[in-house]
């Protein structure tokens, strides 16, 4: 009986031993599963941490590039008075055929020369020769005015000024009109013409 009482005792010993491993066990298994959720989530918010980064820097680098182009349209806003009339300088001087003036107004790469009574503008252009009539002596058109239709900062930093030019032939005004584009860059601290383009 006494031995009973033994076995019996060390039975409901070892059996009360066990249920505590058990019971850590599961606290184990519970505290990895919960560290293993919250790596989880720890590694979600450090890649969203990182596409945030990454989506201010972008909006910094913008914010920056249009703060600079304001700062270039206000620029061009003062500069437009003096580029108008460099504008009307220029018109004038090659609808009359005067190459020193339209010398004076133009900048690299753009050579001026008369050959023959007409006025050629040339610049070479991505390896091609790109070449203008400016004016011809033996024209039967005659200029009459001007006006300027825009207005604009190019993405290359350069400024364009859109101009219709009205001429006539023989009385009559010739149609369609023709369109002159110039574009203006500071050389050597005078704004000149760098390219232009007629378009009819």
């Amino acid at each position: 009986m006494r031995r009973l009482g033994y076995c019996l005792l060390c039975c409901l010993l070892l059996s009360g031993c066990s249920n505590p491993s058990n019971s850590e066990d599961k606290q184990v298994l519970v505290l990895e599963s919960q560290v293993m959720e919250l790596q989880e989530k720890a590694s979600q918010l450090e890649e969203a941490l990182n596409k945030s980064q990454r989506e201010i820097a972008s909006l910094q680098v913008e914010n920056k590039r249009i703060q600079e182009r304001l700062i270039q349209n206000e620029l061009g806003m003062d500069l437009f008075p003096l580029l108008s009339n460099l504008s009307l300088n220029f018109v004038r001087a090659h609808t009359t055929g005067d190459a020193e003036s339209v010398l004076s107004l133009v900048g690299d790469p753009i050579r001026i020369q008369n050959e023959d009574g007409i006025l050629l503008g040339s610049w070479e252009e991505n390896g091609q020769e790109i070449e203008w009539e400016l004016w011809r002596e033996d024209d039967s058109k005659s200029y009459q005015d001007m006006v300027i239709q825009g207005f604009g900062l190019l993405e290359n930093g350069r400024y364009v000024i859109h101009i219709r030019e009205f001429y006539t032939d023989f009385g009559v005004e010739t149609s369609p009109p023709t369109f002159l584009n110039l574009h203006f860059q500071k050389v050597e601290e005078q704004w000149k013409v760098v390219y232009f383009e007629f378009d009819v």
